[in-house]
């Protein structure tokens, strides 16, 4: 994992998710749990050199409010969270996660790999 003294990724998550509607398709959420000491935009999320997400969800998980990636966020600690079609995605695959952000004028890079992707069942 390359890591930064800025930001750094505590945790990644990804769950396959499968709705409770039979008409319903599954699809795969990842969740990525990041510490930050000075503020930061995050730019993207790119799965396996593949995929890139630009537009995602970043929660506070202090105070548990949810925006886009489009401000800046000053230090705390964020949850950043996506979802991606079942098509678009291997489920035995550990994926490689590279989220891109801009910290002062210069663009970081953090990758972290997932664990084994857990099951949601919605009702």
């Amino acid at each position: 994992m390359l890591s930064c003294t800025s930001t750094k990724i505590l945790n990644i998550e990804k769950y396959k998710v499968l709705p409770g509607a039979p008409t319903g398709a599954p699809f795969f959420r990842y969740k990525l749990d990041l510490k930050v000491k000075s503020a930061v935009k995050f730019i993207s999320i790119k799965i396996d050199d593949l995929e890139e997400e630009t537009s995602f969800s970043v929660i506070d998980l202090r105070t548990h409010m949810q925006s886009d990636n489009s401000i800046l966020y000053n230090k705390g600690t964020y949850r950043l969270q996506f979802d991606l079609s079942s098509s678009r995605i291997d489920e035995n695959n550990k994926d490689v996660l590279k989220l891109t952000y801009r910290l002062d004028d210069s663009i970081k890079i953090l990758t972290k790999q997932t664990g084994s992707t857990k099951v949601i069942r919605l009702k």
